[in-house]
């Protein structure tokens, strides 16, 4: 992408801990002395023990360590929660979306996650999210449930699994 043209926003709340509370912006060189000005005058600053303290921990290299050993740990997840699937539904679903994040949208043909079916993962403790709550255009994904996965471990991802199972068969 044109650096020149090319905008880029982000946070390291995703990636360390959400009350870091601090982002950044790469932005092109011409932009850079607006883009301070503006910060100056009209946000709200973030504080500087934490951003000198992540000017370390970046500066160690040791978010490059973190990531490795998450993406790692995230991926191992992954392959924990495909394997339980496998195991409880065989060939019955389909992967959505399942290159990056830490969720996964997987379709069981011919189910229909309506509100009695959500009320039913409620009172067993499961929090699921149907697909189709997040749908822009309603009724084209009825059968697809979001799954997340990145902070369950993989005894939890197995239990749920199971339950999972039983509560489709009821």
């Amino acid at each position: 992408m044109d650096p020149q043209r090319v905008i880029y926003v982000g946070t390291f709340s995703k990636i360390l801990f959400p009350s870091l509370r601090i982002g950044y912006v790469l932005l092109p060189k011409p932009l850079h002395e607006k883009w301070r000005y503006l910060r100056t005058h009209t946000d709200v600053q973030n504080p500087p023990f934490e951003q000198a303290a992540l000017a370390e921990y970046l500066h160690a290299r040791k978010l490059d360590r973190h990531i490795q050993r998450m993406r790692r740990l995230y991926g191992e997840r992954r392959r924990k929660l495909f394997s339980a699937l496998k195991e409880s539904f065989g060939a019955s679903w389909i992967p959505w979306g399942d290159a990056a994040g830490l969720h996964v949208a997987i379709e069981f043909p011919g189910k229909c996650f309506d509100r009695a079916f959500l009320e039913k993962c409620r009172k067993y403790g499961i929090r699921i999210t149907p697909v189709e709550y997040h749908s822009i255009c309603k009724g084209r994904h009825p059968d697809k449930l979001l799954l997340s996965y990145g902070h369950l471990e993989p005894d939890e991802i197995d239990k749920s699994v199971l339950l999972l199972k039983k509560l489709l068969e009821e």
